[in-house]
């Protein structure tokens, strides 16, 4: 809680603190990332030893939460050369739809032609499942790199259009497993468990986050049909109250995006993630506007076998 409260206010006077805190292999990896986090929202450099930790944590076999808050560091740190190479050649291309586009904004502000490149190659990977990145982020994210980074990523393009159009016919394919028997408690300990950490943003009764929409009567509320369209492509629609925005800095033309959380006149909390809260004074806002983008990654299912993924469907669709 101090480490949030020290993040979400923008502190920099402990950074030294944290660093040393980050540093120690004594302390739980959960602790040593947030304090990561917090020294890479204000977008400082990483030893090689703090990114190699952080690397090591996006493996499949980790926990959800702590995957994507490692992602979530990594992508705001100033990263050398060296290290988004490393990322672009090795990281990248094993990276699931759960940290894939946290991972891209450590891109955000190089303009090495190497990297980017490097980016392009990882990206072209036909094993890389690009449906929770979308084309106008490439773009954007492309924008600060030479000339012939951006010519060589012209194929992207259509890579992106091919894969826009196949995804009412991935609907279709996965309809089935809608009225598939899947079993109740195993969906359960999925939602709750560590695999992809629904219930990380998600609160079903009294437990869970406060990110996504309360999923507690979701079965009554949404049909089949619905509820598999959230998961597979939550960009597609967002439930009132639960909107994406992108938050322009006017200092630093920095832009945060987020969920709103508490706001009053002075100031609003935008929730960035399961651990990220950062607290914005009204004025030092440049510019405020929806994103189309949810902070859900799309293509959650093929991280799930389908049997797992029957059973998650088959669980959502119980909460009446």
């Amino acid at each position: 809680h101090t480490i949030g409260l020290i993040r979400s206010r923008g502190i920099r006077e402990l950074d030294q603190e944290l660093r040393r805190f980050a540093a120690r292999n004594t302390e739980a990896p959960e602790l040593r990332t947030a304090a990561l986090g917090a020294l890479a929202s204000h977008h400082l450099p990483l030893s090689e030893s703090d990114f190699q930790f952080l690397s090591a944590l996006l493996q499949p076999a980790s926990d959800a939460t702590l995957r994507f808050s490692a992602a979530q560091a990594l992508g705001q740190a100033e990263l050398d050369d060296h290290q988004l190479l490393t990322l672009a050649r090795e990281i990248l291309p094993q990276a699931d739809a759960l940290i894939l586009s946290t991972l891209l904004d450590a891109f955000r502000s190089t303009k090495s032609e190497e990297a980017g490149q490097a980016l392009i190659a990882a990206l072209m990977n036909p094993a890389m499942n690009l449906n929770g990145v979308g084309s106008k982020r490439i773009e954007e994210l492309l924008q600060s790199f030479p000339q012939q980074v951006q010519l060589a990523a012209k194929p992207l393009q259509e890579r992106f259009q091919s894969e826009q159009d196949s995804r009412l016919v991935r609907l279709r394919e996965l309809q089935p497993l809608l009225s598939s028997s899947g079993d109740l408690g195993r969906g359960r300990s999925i939602f709750f468990g560590k695999k992809v950490a629904c219930s990380s943003c998600h609160t079903l009764g009294a437990e869970g986050g406060h990110v996504g929409p309360d999923l507690t009567s979701v079965g009554s509320i949404r049909s089949g049909h619905d509820l598999l369209e959230a998961i597979v492509f939550p960009s597609a629609s967002f439930v009132p109250g639960h909107e994406v925005f992108r938050v322009k800095m006017k200092k630093s033309n920095e832009i945060l995006t987020g969920v709103k959380g508490e706001q009053d006149i002075d100031a609003l909390i935008l929730i960035t993630g399961p651990n990220g809260e950062i607290r914005i004074p009204r004025d030092q806002i440049a510019s405020m506007e929806p994103s189309a983008v949810s902070l859900m990654p799309e293509g959650l299912d093929t991280s799930l076998t389908q049997s797992e993924f029957v059973d998650l469907l088959a669980f959502l669709q119980a909460q009446k």
